[in-house]
């Protein structure tokens, strides 16, 4: 181990070494141990290198030890001149050398901390570049997935461009769009009849083009129209005696904002021959119409929503032809009898449906069976709707009805009160009526709808049917007998009196007339 002095020697020429180039050379220097009791004498030298692949100087140091005899001579002639001075300086520099290590030992740490700050820095500039890069790849997904949807759009927009380019082309009707300032945004190939224009004059004003069209300004219709939003419609003429339906209307988008002007041309010429047709055609319906509507044997009346009839063909519930025009059909009888008809021409209005109905005028004992027609369904004509009543007056059915309720109710009524019984069957041998059930253990309700062989004795059964089958083949036969056992048990011969029942020239009935009640 080198003393002190020694040591800030060493010290000392290291640091020239590294700070100044060269090679630094010292010759006699006298090193001592720690003990100081060892002192030799060397010549010293340092060089500083930058060996390859490191970063930092290394210095070299050669040490020449001097003989004993020559150590001795130096160190005899150097011990007397300020030896001790040299020492005090030595140490000195040790001090301010000590403070400098010190004081770089200080900005090392310094240094250190700002690293590991910075490094902190920069491991957070990391973490925020991943937070960053997943934000920019989820970005990317997003992007990918919007990407995705335009490129359906695009392809829904070019169809729709597509659809729009071939209507516009396969069109007969000449139509033409125009912007604000009357500039031609699009047109149909059929309006080069009205303007001679072709595809580059797109953006040009259409003030510029001649028009084929007679005495119309172009001009004129398409700011009229953007200044009053109302659209204009005018027949008009080329200059080869055609004939048009202009129509002017607003162009508006989908926000429905007022964006230019569309003019659109049709022509009539094939219009005209249709309406002729059309017209030939209803004139035909109507010529028919009126026939059946003027010679049919039931009455037609056309009502409004209010019963007002608005005409007629004949007389109807005791009115002439002429008195029912304009007279409320409600009028026609008592509130009671058409409250019925009331509430089903109301429907027939709100739902346009078909209906029918039967309405009675007792008064004048008429009854109608009618037939409810809807007429003009159509809602965009102007004309009010209408409901067609077609009367088929059933009064003789009804009266005829009538009269044979009456005359069932006499018949019936004799046969309650007739002193005998009496029993009225059908070809069937059903019981169609009977005044009595005297003699059966089933009521009179029972017995109505039954089978009269089911009431007499099994083995009497075929000859019972064969006499009254004969009465309606019209064989005479007034006279039916067969043994009857009556509930009580008591065993009778029973005879009946059998008469056949003619309705309109032919048997219907046959009426058996029993024993005395």
């Amino acid at each position: 181990m080198m003393s002190k002095s020694s040591f800030s020697f060493f010290f000392d020429s290291v640091t020239k070494a590294m700070n100044e180039d060269g090679v630094h050379e010292f010759d006699n220097i006298q090193i001592e141990g720690s003990d100081r009791k060892e002192v030799f004498t060397a010549n010293l030298t340092f060089e500083a290198i930058l060996p390859e692949n490191f970063q930092e100087k290394v210095v070299i140091c050669c040490l020449d030890i001097l003989s004993k005899e020559e150590n001795k001579k130096i160190h005899k002639h150097t011990k007397d001149e300020g030896y001790e001075e040299r020492i005090q300086k030595l140490e000195s520099e040790v001090i301010k050398y000590k403070k400098i290590l010190q004081r770089y030992e200080v900005e090392d740490n310094e240094r250190v901390r700002e690293m590991n700050n910075k490094n902190r820095d920069i491991m957070v500039s990391n973490e925020e570049l991943q937070s960053t890069n997943e934000e920019l790849q989820s970005v990317n997904v997003e992007l990918h997935t919007v990407n995705a949807e335009l490129q359906h759009k695009n392809k829904q927009l070019a169809v729709a461009n597509n659809d729009i380019s071939n209507l516009l082309k396969s069109t007969n009707i000449g139509t033409i769009f125009i912007d604000k300032n009357l500039k031609i945004r699009r047109f149909t190939p059929a309006v080069k009849k009205q303007f001679n224009i072709i595809e580059s004059d797109i953006g040009r004003s259409i003030t510029t083009f001649s028009s084929n069209v007679l005495d119309i300004d172009i001009d004129d219709v398409c700011r009229k129209v953007l200044d009053t939003t109302e659209p204009i419609r005018q027949v008009v003429a080329d200059n080869n005696g055609k004939e048009y339906l202009m129509r002017a209307s607003l162009y508006r988008t989908i926000d429905d904002e007022i964006n230019g002007v569309v003019l659109t041309f049709v022509d009539l010429s094939k219009t005209k021959t249709m309406l002729k047709k059309y017209d030939h055609t209803i004139e035909e319906t109507a010529n028919k119409f009126n026939a059946i509507f003027e010679n049919s044997k039931n009455t037609m009346l056309f009502i409004d929503e209010k019963g007002i009839i608005q005409s007629a063909n004949g007389p109807f519930a005791g009115e002439e032809q002429s008195d029912l025009v304009n007279k409320s059909i409600f009028e026609l009888g008592s509130n009671g009898e058409l409250n019925t008809l009331k509430k089903t021409i109301s429907q027939v209005f709100k739902e346009q449906n078909f209906k029918t109905a039967d309405v009675e005028f007792d008064e004048q004992s008429l009854y109608y069976k009618l037939d409810l027609v809807p007429i003009d369904k159509d809602k965009l004509t102007d004309r009010k709707p209408l409901v067609c009543i077609i009367g088929y007056d059933n009064s003789n059915e009804q009266n005829y009805l009538r009269s044979l309720e009456n005359t069932k109710d006499t018949f019936t009524s004799f046969m309650d009160n007739a002193q005998h019984q009496m029993v009225l069957l059908n070809d069937k041998g059903e019981i169609v009526y009977i005044n009595s059930d005297k003699s059966s253990p089933l009521t009179k309700e029972q017995l109505i709808g039954s089978t009269i062989y089911d009431q007499i004795p099994p083995d009497q059964v075929a000859s019972y049917r064969r006499s009254i089958e004969e009465i309606f083949e019209g064989i005479s036969n007034s006279k039916i007998s067969f043994v009857y056992e009556f509930p009580d048990g008591r065993i009778e011969d029973v005879s009946v009196m059998a008469t056949p029942v003619v309705i309109n020239g032919d048997i219907e009935y046959v009426a058996l007339i029993g024993n005395p009640l």
